[in-house]
């Protein structure tokens, strides 16, 4: 523990005299728009389903503002989702096949029509991605 300096013994001091107690005022400013439960109401509004995942902020807010009746910005929306651990991410775009590629897996299909089961129990099918096994 770091040892206090006066200048900080004179404010605990000081604090102490005045209100007879060690901890400071309550903060002032504006009051959060959204409470811990409205944060709450928030995230299960964007987990409950799939579309509501996708909405971009400005959606969500007009949304909310007409669910709640109260207005919010976007900023407002992203803080809050922050804190209740919802973060903002962008999906990458699978490439879509083309006329060449439907071609390329009919062409193997017609290739391997006849092949036994035991090689088939030896083919990994995945979802056209590269990946590294083992």
């Amino acid at each position: 523990m770091k040892p206090l300096t006066p200048k900080t013994l004179n404010n605990i001091l000081k604090c102490l005299r005045e209100t007879h107690f060690l901890t400071p005022k309550k903060q002032t400013g504006h009051p959060p728009l959204l409470d811990s439960p409205a944060q709450q109401r928030l995230k299960f509004f964007i987990k409950e389903n799939n579309k509501n995942r996708r909405l971009c902020s400005k959606k969500i807010v007009t949304t909310w503002t007409a669910q709640t009746k109260q207005p919010i910005s976007c900023n407002t929306i992203r803080r809050n989702l922050k804190k209740v651990g919802l973060t903002a991410c962008i999906p990458h775009r699978k490439p879509a096949m083309t006329e060449a590629h439907y071609q390329a897996q009919l062409e193997w299909a017609y290739e391997h029509e006849n092949w036994i089961e035991r090689k088939w129990k030896r083919v990994l099918f995945s979802d056209e991605s590269t990946f590294t096994q083992f």
